[in-house]
């Protein structure tokens, strides 16, 4: 092998190795068990505790009091209560969201005040709370078929 071909390799290689793009370093899909350990403490820490104002019961502590109460979705499990999402936060069946007791049916919910008023709200009604009117986003008798 001659120096002509070893100076022609090195010329090759190196401007290559000088052009390869830096990739980032890609995140991970599984949490390791510091981490996991984080989460669930996060999750299970009582409102008002000492880090008022991180996270959601922090940010509802100090926020105004909602007025509307948005019915997102409800998902019904096997072996476990029911799952409701008011206002994009998941509350298990027959929990407490704000003042309301929860009830879950399978489209669905129907909330119950401390002095015993109850609203049923469907998937995608909202309870104007001062007013207690339901919204629905979807006028009546519009799904119904024609005569």
């Amino acid at each position: 092998m001659s120096w002509k071909h070893l100076v022609l390799g090195w010329a090759l290689a190196f401007p290559v190795a000088a052009q390869t793009p830096v990739v980032p370093e890609l995140g991970r899909l599984l949490l390791s068990p510091a981490e996991r350990e984080a989460l669930l403490a996060a999750r299970h820490a009582p409102a008002g505790g000492d880090e008022a104002g991180a996270g959601p019961a922090g940010a509802q502590a100090g926020a105004v009091p909602v007025q509307r109460i948005r019915l997102d979705g409800v998902v019904d499990r096997e072996a476990l209560p029911a799952l409701v999402f008011l206002n994009r936060q998941a509350v298990e069946d027959g929990g407490e969201f704000l003042d309301f007791r929860l009830h879950a049916g399978r489209a669905s919910v129907v909330l119950v005040t401390a002095d015993g008023r109850r609203y049923r709200l469907r998937v995608g009604q909202t309870l104007l709370r001062e007013e207690g009117r339901i919204l629905d986003r979807i006028p009546p008798q519009s799904l119904s078929s024609p005569p």
